[in-house]
């Protein structure tokens, strides 16, 4: 049930300023007095004009500060706007389609970590996979990982590099790969993986070529639940033998579980099945779903409010801690992530470290995940490094402004 709104969606624009992440309602009619034309920008200072984005398009324009100022929306009212406009939490990365084959996008200019996309394939079926729209792109060739390996290597700043999918443990040639990131003299080198194929044998090959650390992913604490998410019979002892055979090859592992509906209940149990391994410096990252792709089409089966999950974490991440687990938070709002002291992988300051190379990204696909900030975030200490909540996850749950409070 949704409130009335002071104004039609048809006779309004609702636009996000993306360097706020706030909302706005503006009639139609103003819109067209104030819009700036791009060539009439420098006839304004810079502090009086606003970039804003219509969610309900995509389109990009340029209106008056002022004009923005007085059509806020008030936070217990952005969903019923969200549901009356239509919104999706989605969007296209580009307005044009880029003219170079593989793109860099991200920090261009002093990153710290160089990620590459190595191909869509994956041989797990994840409820939540946010990347299932590139899975039919072709691989990316040796050659040409070797060839975005150079000039990464070419950017000072970059000590890490870390190569992901899909799944990139089903290439031929990931050893090759991974020998020619340390022969450029990357310091770190990281793999992101569901580690089934990371067999005894295997680890021992991938750390002699380069291997240093890896982002495994573990949803559940028993097979029926991982299985079930992974859609992969098995894959839960697999995951778990992996895990061991790189502890046991002195490889650096972070443990992720993206937590939804299905799995949150078996947090608990997690420091009991990651425990023999606290002494050799295993991180655990609780991870919520980024809402594109299959996460997207699945989010009403998928989805957790962050008010009900704290029943969970409450109990779980104190167990964790008292046997000295080292733990992180991705994809979560700062001020949840905050509340339980976990170290965000998701702030803005951590994206800007990062430059992702793919070539999957062109502007025909749409994907996510299109987040929002409340008027009241501006009052948060962590207001500039936060990347807000997801449209989705608004539009879901009534009353969800309440769960989000400045710290």
């Amino acid at each position: 049930m949704t409130k009335d709104l002071p104004v039609k969606p048809e006779l309004a624009f609702l636009v996000l300023q993306p360097t706020s992440s706030q909302l706005y309602c503006i009639p139609q009619h103003l819109v067209k007095d104030k819009r700036i034309a791009e060539d009439r920008k420098s006839s304004y200072r810079k502090e009086e004009i606003s970039y804003v984005i219509d969610l309900t398009n995509g389109r990009e324009f340029y209106v008056t500060q002022d004009l923005l100022e007085i059509h806020a929306i008030p936070d217990e009212m952005i969903r019923e706007y969200l549901v009356a406009f239509s919104v999706k939490g989605l969007r296209r990365p580009y307005r044009f389609a880029p003219r170079e084959p593989f793109v860099f996008h991200g920090n261009l200019l002093n990153p710290k970590t160089g990620m590459i996309n190595l191909g869509g394939y994956c041989n797990s079926h994840c409820r939540f996979c946010y990347t299932r729209w590139l899975q039919d792109s072709p691989d990316m060739k040796t050659n040409e990982a070797k060839e975005i390996m150079n000039r990464l290597s070419r950017i000072e700043s970059i000590d890490t590099l870390v190569l992901t999918g899909g799944e990139a443990t089903i290439r031929t040639d990931l050893e090759l790969l991974l020998g020619h990131a340390k022969h450029l003299g990357f310091s770190d080198i990281g793999l992101q993986t569901n580690g089934r194929a990371l067999n005894s044998d295997y680890v021992q090959k991938l750390l002699k070529a380069g291997l240093s650390t890896v982002l495994i992913s573990l949803h559940g604490t028993s097979e029926h639940v991982h299985d079930k998410i992974t859609g992969v019979p098995g894959s839960y002892k697999a995951t778990l033998r992996a895990i061991s055979n790189l502890f046991s090859a002195s490889v650096g592992v972070v443990v992720n579980t993206v937590i939804c509906r299905s799995n949150a209940h078996e947090l608990n149990n997690m420091p009991n099945v990651l425990g023999d391994f606290v002494e050799r410096g295993v991180t655990w990252r609780l991870s919520y779903p980024i809402l594109e792709g299959d996460a997207y089409v699945n989010r009403q089966e998928l989805l957790i409010r962050f008010s009900k999950l704290n029943r969970y974490l409450v109990d779980t991440l104190p167990k964790a801690r008292r046997i000295g687990m080292k733990l992180q938070a991705g994809t979560m709002p700062l001020c949840i992530s905050k509340r339980y002291e976990l170290h965000n992988t998701y702030t803005t300051n951590e994206l800007l470290s990062l430059i992702v190379v793919s070539p999957f990204y062109n502007h025909n696909i749409v994907r996510g995940e299109v987040s929002v900030k409340f008027r009241a975030c501006s009052a948060c200490t962590t207001e500039s490094l936060c990347r807000g909540i997801q449209i989705e996850y608004l539009k879901m749950f009534p009353d969800a402004h309440k769960e989000f409070r400045p710290i």
